[in-house]
């Protein structure tokens, strides 16, 4: 009895150590733990330059496809607008006919209209008019020519700002 008393002894005190060493051995498991998640989360905020480089290659990509969407909508608003500045230029010259066959008919109605030597005041009026409308062309031909020029800038800006961000990021 005493032999079993002693190696109930034995065995107990084989247990409390073996449990005490279990303890040492959890607390460590828990500390790693701990430091594995920390290392973890400092490296979702430092990410590898391969990481990096994947992120950088993804906004590229996304800012080229806006690009390219800026500039079909851009070259649908020229096309647009050089469709309205031909019917413009077309009105005009409707408008002009109209007031030609006008004056044409006012003047076959009234032929004293006519000045002292026999030139009618109409053909100064044309001659103003067709300068007049030389000069709208030439300013819708400017204004068109501004809006390519701020077209071409509005990229070489959007270019500029990928280029940025691929080097900030």
């Amino acid at each position: 009895m005493i032999e079993a008393e002693s190696l109930i002894n034995l065995k107990s005190k084989d247990l409390k150590e073996k449990n005490a060493e279990l303890k040492f051995l959890e607390s460590n498991v828990q500390m790693l733990e701990m430091e594995w998640s920390l290392a973890e989360g400092e490296s979702l905020k430092n990410p590898t330059p391969a990481q990096r480089e994947k992120v950088l290659e993804k906004q590229l990509h996304s800012l080229v496809e806006q690009l390219t969407a800026k500039q079909a909508q851009a070259e649908k608003l020229i096309t647009y607008i050089h469709a309205k500045e031909k019917e413009l230029e077309r009105f005009n010259n409707l408008h002009r006919n109209l007031q030609s066959c006008s004056n044409e008919v006012s003047e076959a109605r009234n032929p004293f209209r006519a000045g002292i030597f026999g030139v009618h005041e109409g053909s100064d009026a044309k001659a103003v008019r067709r300068t007049y409308q030389f000069g709208v062309r030439t300013e819708g031909l400017k204004r068109l020519m501004i809006l390519r020029s701020a077209f071409v800038l509005y990229i070489l800006v959007l270019h500029t700002v990928v280029f940025i961000k691929i080097l900030v990021s």
